[in-house]
């Protein structure tokens, strides 16, 4: 028994001890000081005390709803005679009494919580305040907590499962009429309350959880989007739905209510903001164009707002034109600026800029246009020069040339041809310069009239130092590549090895003159 006192086994104590009384018959057949009456005594008062201890901790645990800890307690005072006077016969009945009492007092108590709980549901008024929606709530957690931990000590269990359907209902029912209030509030284009009030039934359908019906929810993700109407349309369909007939509506009632005065600023504020996008919109298309599409539209929906609205917007309106005077001026300006300082590394940035903007083509094309107009001037100085034997003009001109050809050959497809054929001009002049000089000043075999070979001959000179002289001012591998003769260093070696055989000839013969 020491340890069942020291282990709180109270229903395992309290049948030792009804043992020991049954003993006790047998004290006068003992010797010694203690007999099973001392034991009885010694325990009776341990088991009062323990059985004590328990009822409050039940007692405390009722008060909190803790009916895990209820039930825990309550097997400790259980017992299988469940008859309240027969408890009351015997000292170790105590905790059979107990319990009985306890069970009276807990079915009561939840009874009470159920009744409360529904007459919460029926007076629930319509703005649904959270804060009764919440203790509905956690009474209705409370009751299914008792089910779940104390069922087998409850008279009627199923009565808490009725309970919870019929709270259900009846706030569904509320709902309901509250959702109908929402409603009216729309078709009178009280919007703004609106928001408000199915903002809450919003909050509410969250704290509800599991006790919600979804048909509740699809009512209200009907009425916000009806509430978003205004918020969504496109300014376009205003015609239709003019703005200004529910100002007009506004304006009647706007003195009643300053709820109205609310929803009429957070309306207005909405188109204004679709009016604004649409300006930017029109602001940030490219190329930038006064008059394109979100311009267009624009013009055609802000007769459809108040006067006040529509002359404010148009203000905008007019800033918005002359930003995008602007900036098609800084482009033109800029592609300008490009084209006539002649620097092809700026003129290639610039097209690349265009190019890697969507919808710059006519930009795009324009630079093309001034940079071919370009590179037809730079050929026609070159046949010029060409054509008045000026060798090193032509050259010099030829460079630039290449350079366009080098930096825009990817970004203007056009290059690639006329260069081309100043190309195979270059090389025809090289090669008839080359052998001029070659078969008639170098090739002692061939006579000539004195003053038609010198001119000749000087010319196809005069035209080949120009080449080399070209070649060593630039020598790079881009010249060689693009601009000179693929054998050209070939051919000017052999020229210079036959001019000082020739040299040498010529000095010799002179010797034996």
């Amino acid at each position: 028994m020491k340890t069942l006192n020291h282990t709180d086994q109270i229903e395992a104590l309290n049948t030792k001890l009804s043992i020991v009384q049954a003993l006790r018959k047998l004290d006068w057949f003992l010797d010694g000081d203690e007999k099973f009456t001392d034991i009885y005594r010694a325990y009776q008062n341990i088991v009062f005390e323990k059985i004590s201890g328990v009822s409050q901790q039940i007692i405390d645990a009722i008060k909190d709803f803790d009916y895990q800890r209820v039930a825990d307690k309550m097997l400790a005072l259980q017992s299988s005679n469940k008859d309240e006077k027969k408890a009351l016969q015997s000292p170790n009945g105590v905790g059979k009494y107990y319990y009985v009492e306890f069970k009276r007092s807990l079915n009561a108590g939840l009874n009470l919580l159920m009744e409360g709980t529904k007459a919460q549901a029926i007076t629930l008024e319509n703005n649904i305040e959270i804060k009764e929606i919440k203790l509905i709530v956690e009474n209705l957690k409370t009751m299914e907590k008792a089910k779940q931990f104390i069922e087998n000590h409850l008279d009627a269990p199923n009565e808490i499962d009725y309970c919870v359907e019929d709270v259900k209902e009846k706030i569904e029912k509320q709902i309901k009429r509250f959702l109908v209030g929402v409603k009216a509030l729309i078709d009178n284009h009280n919007f703004f309350e609106a928001v408000k009030k199915i903002d809450s039934i919003t909050l509410v359908r969250i704290l509800l959880g599991k006790y919600y019906e979804k048909e509740i929810f699809y009512q209200i993700e009907a009425l916000k989007d009806s509430v978003d109407k205004y918020a969504e349309m496109d300014i376009s369909q205003y015609t239709l739905n003019p703005p200004t007939d529910i100002f007009a509506r506004f304006e009647q009632v706007n003195n009643t209510n300053p709820v109205y005065n609310e929803a009429l600023s957070t309306i207005k504020e909405k188109i204004l903001t679709k009016f604004r996008e649409e300006l930017d919109k029109a602001k940030s298309k490219q190329p930038p164009e006064s008059n394109n599409i979100h311009i267009r539209r624009f013009e055609s929906a802000v007769k459809y707002l108040p006067e006040a609205m529509r002359s404010a917007l148009e203000v905008e309106l007019k800033y918005c034109k002359d930003d995008i005077v602007l900036r098609i001026r800084d482009n033109e300006k800029k592609l300008q600026n490009a084209f006539s300082s002649r620097d092809v590394k700026s003129m290639k940035n610039v097209l690349l800029e265009y190019q890697s903007s969507q919808g710059m083509q006519s930009f795009i094309n324009k630079g093309e246009e001034l940079a071919l107009r370009q590179i037809q001037e730079i050929i026609l100085k070159i046949n010029q020069n060409f054509e008045n034997y000026e060798i090193r003009e032509a050259l010099t001109n030829v460079k630039k040339l290449c350079d366009y050809k080098i930096e825009l050959e990817d970004v203007i497809n056009d290059i690639k041809r006329p260069y081309s054929e100043i190309q195979l001009r270059i090389i025809k002049i090289f090669e008839d310069a080359y052998l001029c000089f070659m078969n008639r000043f170098l090739n002692p075999k061939i006579s000539m009239s004195a003053n038609e070979s010198i001119a000749v001959v000087e010319k196809s000179f005069i035209c080949l130092i120009e080449f080399m002289k070209f070649k060593d001012d630039h020598n790079d591998q881009k010249v060689m590549i693009h601009i000179l003769p693929e054998d050209f260093n070939e051919k000017i070696n052999t020229l210079i090895i036959r001019k000082n055989r020739y040299y040498i000839s010529c000095k010799y013969s002179r010797s034996y003159v």
